[in-house]
């Protein structure tokens, strides 16, 4: 097997959060209001079980959903693993930090603040499924 380059790793990262601000835009109803309203904020553990399975649907093998407990104990954040590349969709609402809204890297200086393991949760919920099935409907260029 072939592992996944930075490019195509970081483009069906772009790709998705594009999906994603298309959802937020638009008046499709989703369960998940508070998605909607708080994206990127507060949404990194949502965000990526949905970008996991994104990657998984997308035949990327080596996926998983990181959770971390700040290592100052004030906070925790998820992300996604692929291979060896941390991605992060939602590491631009920490400003303090001055990410991209789509972060792809090897090294970060955020993601090392936590104390960070593979999640329990990998797949989205039934809520989030619905969620996740609307962001893919969605139509953009």
């Amino acid at each position: 097997m072939i592992k996944p380059k930075y490019k195509e790793i970081k483009s069906v990262a772009t790709r998705f959060r594009a999906l994603i601000e298309h959802l937020i835009r638009s008046n499709e109803t989703i369960i998940t209001s508070s998605f909607r309203s708080r994206f990127p904020e507060g949404q990194c553990l949502n965000t990526s079980q949905m970008l996991a399975k994104y990657y998984r649907d997308s035949n990327f093998e080596d996926v998983k959903v990181i959770t971390g407990k700040k290592r100052n104990g004030n906070g925790t954040h998820a992300w996604v693993r692929v291979d060896a590349y941390i991605v992060d969709i939602t590491a631009n609402q920490f400003e303090e930090y001055n990410y991209p809204p789509v972060f792809v890297g090897v090294d970060s200086q955020l993601h090392e603040s936590y104390i960070a393991e593979v999640s329990l949760y990998q797949n989205p919920d039934i809520r989030l499924s619905g969620t996740y099935a609307k962001i893919l409907n969605g139509d953009i260029v």
